[in-house]
């Protein structure tokens, strides 16, 4: 009896899990594989819907805050694309995200969009660090974030005070 209760229950159990991988898509067609997002806006301006959106496979906001975690942030404004804060055109920053991925370990890149940025130029920035930082794959050390969410995670760190005695 004891074996017939836990050969129904085993039978059941499987045949929910089995439904529930039908259901997941697990063992689905490669027909039935989930459509690729479409393609990024390029018209309008960051703050309108992120130009497209954060690319697939960059590392979550936060990701670049670790112990001895190192970050160069590239922004992109009206005024053109700044590598931690100098300002730089789009061969230039081929150039840079090439040398860095070649440093070990290799640092986070950041892109940080103002809300008025052109979304071409947004766009074209991801491309070129796709491109030379391999940022869609699994060990990405790239990151996206909205100036304003930037400067929530990020916040000046104030001078020490002068501690001395007189």
């Amino acid at each position: 009896m004891i074996h017939g209760i836990i050969g129904a229950m085993s039978i059941k159990f499987l045949s929910a899990l089995f439904a529930s991988a039908l259901l997941s898509g697990c063992g689905a067609t490669p027909d039935a594989a989930p459509k690729p997002r479409p393609s990024p806006t390029a018209t309008g301006t960051y703050a309108q819907q992120q130009c497209g959106g954060v690319s697939v496979g960059w590392a979550q906001p936060g990701a670049e805050r670790g112990e001895q975690a190192d970050y160069n942030r590239v922004t992109v404004s009206p005024s053109g694309i700044f590598w931690n804060m100098a300002p730089i055109d789009a061969q230039t920053l081929s150039a840079y995200a090439a040398q860095v991925r070649q440093m070990h370990p290799q640092p986070f890149t950041a892109l940080v969009p103002t809300p008025d940025a052109d979304c071409a130029t947004v766009v074209s920035v991801r491309r070129i660090l796709d491109d030379k930082l391999q940022c869609r794959s699994t060990s990405s050390r790239c990151v996206e974030y909205s100036e304003d969410a930037w400067a929530k995670a990020h916040p000046p760190v104030a001078a020490p005070a002068n501690t001395a005695r007189k």
